[in-house]
């Protein structure tokens, strides 16, 4: 019995330790940021593509940055690591259930339109303007909750709660502002990790990289 316990344990501790270099801090900062920018075009720009384009070309940036750190920076220190049926199966259900959040979203984002354009008939269902910003913050935070717990990411519940409070504040009080300084406090201890990491990690002289690890 205790074979597998500290087999189970072991594994666990690995997968954590890709958490270590807070890149996904970084990550999930930077797109608390865009929502920021996408909020604060739309007050400046009254063209939609370019604002659609400024928004994606930030999310693909930040996602090519992410996984430059990874395959540059996190995978030479840490090597690659194959995890076993109980992570995928982890993976596998966490994918469900972010459709099913996605579904959700899509549902109320079309119960909004139908709402303000029927304001007589749908628009009697819609929330308050105290409500609204409060269901908002909340969806998002237990979107990011949920991720936190199935990926092990301790971090992720104080991440969740930034998120919960930026997007509740920024709908609230509808500044574009807030999401910035939300981005700043997940960015910041991002970037205090990943450095603290590069200086406990140096680059081994020579290094062997097996099996390519699940992200």
């Amino acid at each position: 019995m205790k074979g597998p316990l500290d087999l189970k344990n072991l594994e666990r501790k690995a997968w954590t330790s890709y958490f270590q270099d807070g890149l996904w801090d970084m990550y999930l900062g930077v797109l608390l940021a865009t929502a920021g920018l996408l909020s604060y075009s739309m007050a400046l720009l009254d063209v939609l593509w370019i604002r659609l384009l400024a928004y994606f070309a930030t999310l693909g940036g930040a996602w090519l940055l992410f996984w430059a750190g990874r395959r540059f920076l996190t995978l030479p220190r840490l090597g690659r690591a194959r995890f076993g049926a109980e992570r995928r199966q982890r993976k596998a259900t966490l994918r469900r259930i972010l459709a099913g959040f996605v579904a959700l979203t899509l549902l109320l984002m079309a119960f909004t339109v139908a709402a303000n354009n029927h304001p007589d008939t749908w628009g009697r269902y819609l929330p308050g303007e105290m409500a609204m910003p409060v269901l908002i913050g909340a969806l998002v935070g237990s979107i990011m909750m949920i991720m936190a717990y199935f990926n092990d990411f301790s971090r992720g519940f104080y991440i969740a709660l930034v998120y919960t409070l930026t997007f509740t504040a920024a709908e609230l009080l509808t500044n574009p502002a807030i999401f910035w300084i939300g981005a700043a406090l997940v960015f910041i201890p991002g970037l205090v990790l990943l450095v603290r990491f590069l200086l406990r990690h140096p680059l081994p002289p020579s290094e062997v990289i097996h099996d390519q690890p699940e992200s």
